[in-house]
């Protein structure tokens, strides 16, 4: 029988009503699995850690991910399975984390919440929850061998480092863009699960500040590009056009900027705004351009995957040289 750990953050899929504010606030995780009775007839041995305080997912932070993280260290020679009770907004870079600081585990984590409170009438709190406890009792089938980081919703399980939030309200709240699922409506599709990894090698250290976003678009000028840049952006990050494209040819002094941040030794990624697909710089003399400058390709990466990955490498490939060459390598299924 497997012993397995719920972990218990927040989100929305433990919270009620305050009578006061009308808010929706978190409550304890006690509360929560008093209103699931189907546990008493699961057959595995479950056990429950609590945050402190737990939080709306929008509040999540670097130090957030981390003690993720040192909860299931601190555990992992104890059970054999986790499952994090997470809010939806941020799900997708918390697990994503997880992936890239818990490589080598060998033991099944997934994230899981829901769109309603576990108390509202046909909520999916429940059903996501149960879901994927059953997919890790599965003991001797194929989802013995899972052993990474996933995200199960509304019946499907998809890679953590490929997925993201696709509908604020809907029941199908996330996709996975470039990816295939690795679970569908029961269909396992065990040929795509993570396997060959060297051993467990725990590293939580994250770059939390000096990382910059900025998504490109036709009216966006000199003055509003470099308002969004300071002295501490270490990574830049562009939401460029379709495969990669940049409008270079045009403005001059976007190509003199870039120039000069990667010259002074600034990190810079390229990523497409397009929701499928990925970046192919080169293909166009404009993503070309950007090619000589030394900006690096995102590939097919979703944007929380960009941002987690770009933060975790930071701290330890501070060179730019290095950086990009480990940034282009796959570390736990992010990128083809």
């Amino acid at each position: 029988m497997k012993h397995i750990l719920i972990i218990y953050t927040g989100g929305t899929i433990g919270m009620e009503i305050d009578a006061q504010s009308g808010a929706l606030t978190p409550f304890s995780l006690e509360s929560l699995l008093s209103q699931i009775p189907e546990l008493a007839d699961v057959e595995a041995n479950i056990s429950t850690h609590s945050f402190d305080t737990p939080i709306d997912s929008a509040n999540a932070s670097a130090d957030f991910w981390i003690s993720i993280g040192e909860v299931v260290l601190n555990n992992k020679e104890h059970f054999d399975a986790f499952i994090v009770l997470h809010g939806t907004d941020t799900m997708a870079f918390s697990a994503t984390a997880c992936s890239f600081m818990l490589q080598g585990l060998q033991k099944p984590i997934i994230f899981t919440g829901s769109q309603l409170p576990i108390s509202t009438p046909n909520a999916d709190a429940k059903r996501n929850f149960l879901g994927a406890l059953q997919l890790l009792i599965d003991t001797n089938g194929d989802m013995a061998h899972f052993k990474e980081v996933g995200i199960y919703f509304n019946q499907k399980l998809f890679r953590a480092t490929r997925a993201t939030k696709i509908h604020t309200s809907s029941f199908e709240a996330f996709g996975s863009p470039n990816s295939p699922l690795l679970v569908d409506n029961e269909k396992i599709n065990s040929e795509l699960f993570l396997n060959g990894h060297n051993g467990f090698n725990y590293n939580s250290t994250f770059l939390k500040e000096g990382i910059s976003v900025i998504t490109w678009h036709p009216l966006i000028g000199e003055a509003e590009f470099k308002a969004l840049l300071n002295e501490e952006t270490k990574v830049l990050i562009i939401q460029s056009y379709g495969s990669g494209t940049l409008p270079l040819n045009s403005r001059s002094w976007l190509t003199k900027l870039l120039q000069k941040i990667s010259e002074n030794g600034g990190v810079i990624i390229n990523k497409t705004q397009c929701f499928r697909g990925g970046v192919d710089q080169g293909m166009y003399e404009t993503s070309n351009k950007l090619n000589e400058i030394g900006v690096i390709s995102s590939k097919d990466m979703t944007l929380e995957s960009v941002i987690v990955k770009a933060a975790w490498l930071y701290p330890q490939k501070p060179n730019v040289l290095e950086f990009k060459q480990a940034f282009l390598k796959d570390y736990c299924g992010e990128m083809d």
